[in-house]
């Protein structure tokens, strides 16, 4: 009997502590996840408005700094665009190293198929987003390298998920040891 109560005491407080920790670790990650994707389409959509460039004027930095960008990583994005040419395309790629246009021609009709306005694509281990936009003079394709905005957030991921799980078994073996005291005066009063 008292083995039973024991067991139901450290069954409800794992629980207890495993749906707190879930719920710390799904709100942390979606607060990290909900801000790279707003950074991510900050740009995207500056690249889009300013027809796949960009230019560091004061509008720009005010726009990135409320969106917690640093202004000298903005020297260091990745970005190249695509306009589309009837049945050409003119390739951008003076802001994107190891890429070429050949490289760019044999992912591009994927992402045209899709047609989505919004999206992801990976291409030698490297993520890029990007966003269509359609133009009088015809479509136009940003693309933003999000490979440290992803990688930083997986990590983020694992690091919680592993962090989650240690905290919950040393949880685990402290409510097994201190069990015994939890319900010693149940024992005295049977």
């Amino acid at each position: 009997m008292f083995r039973k109560l024991r067991i139901k005491f450290i069954a409800t407080a794992t629980l207890t502590i495993a749906l707190i920790l879930t719920f710390f670790l799904v709100l942390m990650n979606s607060i990290v996840y909900t801000q790279t994707e707003g950074n991510i389409h900050t740009v995207l959509s500056i690249l889009t408005k300013n027809e796949g460039e960009l230019p560091i004027t004061d509008e720009i930095k005010e726009s990135l700094t409320e969106k917690n960008i640093q202004e000298g990583i903005v020297y260091n994005f990745q970005y190249f665009s695509v306009r589309e040419k009837e049945n050409d395309y003119a390739i951008s790629l003076t802001n994107v190293q190891s890429l070429t246009e050949a490289e760019v021609k044999s992912f591009l009709p994927n992402v045209l198929k899709k047609q989505e306005t919004y999206g992801s694509i990976t291409h030698k281990g490297r993520y890029f987003t990007y966003q269509v936009s359609q133009s009088t003079t015809g479509k136009l394709l940003v693309f933003f390298e999000t490979t440290n905005y992803i990688r930083e957030r997986d990590t983020l991921l694992q690091v919680s998920i592993w962090l989650a799980l240690a905290s919950l078994l040393l949880l685990i073996l402290l409510f097994t040891l201190i069990s015994r005291i939890v319900i010693r005066p149940f024992i005295k009063n049977y």
